[in-house]
């Protein structure tokens, strides 16, 4: 193997492993807040949400990533539709969360409301990226 092909693929899964741990950490923490976890199940949850995102990384970003470090040329490959929901699913995660933190700043929320106010914008914000990132229905 190549020094620069053993440096790039170093350097590409280090990174990967890093950013897939970075929103491992803070998906498993948005979910806390949603749904009470117990400690077991939180890193349950992390490692679940790790694996999966490392996973797409790999099979769906690497090659390109790889073909950009080594100055080849990348082609534009089509994704798999469960990646692309999981896009949408971390996206509204993401946005839900953002949302609520400004609505719990003006409005104190409680209980059953909070939960039902926390679903409804998640559920909002899941339908306008299905909307906007153009995901098919049919597989």
């Amino acid at each position: 193997m190549d020094v620069k092909k053993l440096i790039a693929v170093v350097v590409l899964y280090s990174e990967a492993i890093v950013i897939c741990g970075v929103y491992a950490l803070i998906f498993s923490w948005l979910i806390s807040e949603v749904v009470v976890l117990s400690v077991v199940l939180k890193k349950l949850v992390a490692g679940l949400i790790f694996g999966a995102m490392f996973a797409l990384d790999v099979k769906y970003h690497m090659p390109n990533k790889r073909d950009a470090w080594m100055g080849r040329e990348t082609e534009v490959k089509d994704q798999s539709v469960v990646a692309l929901y999981f896009g949408v699913f971390c996206a509204s995660m993401l946005t839900s969360a953002i949302i609520v933190q400004v609505v719990s700043g003006v409005v104190l929320l409680e209980g059953l409301i909070d939960l039902i106010v926390k679903a409804l914008v998640f559920s909002i914000t899941y339908f306008v990226f299905l909307r906007l990132m153009k995901v098919p229905r049919n597989g």
